[in-house]
């Protein structure tokens, strides 16, 4: 099976997945849900098991914990598995409540398969995510009464503001501006509410949190996103939710605040 950091950078990224998902769900029907760097839907290793956090590891030995909806939902998931650890497309399907479309790419061939067996209904594309979003992006999902919301997710080691010096990315693991210029000219046909969900794990390269934040700003603003959300995990680590024709983005502002505290009763939790 495949792996999974058990790290903080985990807890951020799908807490504030899950409450995003908890969020929509009071006011969209559909969703249709891009995964830039998807993994195996349950993974059963520690990518270094030597180095799982503590904090990730006292979330684990203690769910559902607080009974947040990423901590009940981890739970479900994995109930009689052992400590495997789900991926995001796994939580949106235990989240969600409506109808739901799912487009994952993977680059790494044994968790593809892994994908392509445990979510059939799935469209899975392997190899690097760029080569998906060369091509535009639709939502594959009728528009029922309460509408519909496409949301992507990147995943990547880190959002790196500087040009690439080899200007070939593909299967590059960080994201870089030219990406996200690829997202939005792939984005252009997709009607209705859509939410961006960028994670990004290190400041190495001259990337503090402020000016990465300005740089995807950049590209962002000017096509339509603001920016609803940024929420914190350590030094380096940060997730950032751009919301656009999404009239409900005030709702996700506290989410910063929300984090910080379920992390702060982590800290404070024996393992």
């Amino acid at each position: 099976m495949g792996t999974y950091m058990g790290n903080v950078g985990n807890l951020m990224q799908h807490w504030t997945l899950c409450e995003i998902l908890n969020v929509a769900n009071k006011h969209i029907c559909g969703l249709n849900y891009i995964d830039a760097h998807a993994m195996a839907p349950l993974a059963a290793n520690p990518k270094n098991p030597n180095r799982v956090e503590d904090r990730f590891a006292r979330v684990q030995g203690n769910l559902p914990g607080q009974d947040s909806v990423y901590e009940r939902a981890w739970y479900r998931l994995v109930q009689g598995q052992g400590p495997v650890y789900p991926s995001s497309a796994a939580f949106v399907q235990q989240i969600w409540d409506g109808p739901c479309a799912l487009l994952l790419c993977e680059n790494h061939a044994e968790t593809a398969n892994e994908i392509r067996r445990d979510l059939p209904e799935a469209e899975l594309h392997e190899g690097d995510w760029r080569e998906r979003f060369e091509d535009p992006l639709r939502n594959p999902l009728p528009n029922p009464t309460k509408g519909s919301l496409t949301l992507v997710s990147f995943d990547p080691d880190k959002y790196d503001r500087h040009p690439r010096a080899n200007r070939n990315i593909m299967g590059h693991r960080n994201l870089y501006p030219k990406d996200l210029e690829l997202v939005m000219k792939a984005l252009e046909g997709v009607d209705g509410a859509t939410l961006l969900q960028v994670s990004t794990y290190s400041q190495g390269g001259g990337n503090p949190q402020e000016e990465v934040r300005a740089s995807i700003n950049e590209i962002l603003c000017p096509n339509g996103f603001t920016l609803a959300a940024v929420v914190r995990a350590k030094v380096g680590m940060m997730s950032l939710v751009y919301a656009r024709g999404v009239d409900w983005a005030a709702e996700l502002a506290g989410l910063p605040d929300g984090f910080t505290n379920w992390l702060g009763v982590v800290e404070r939790m024996r393992r």
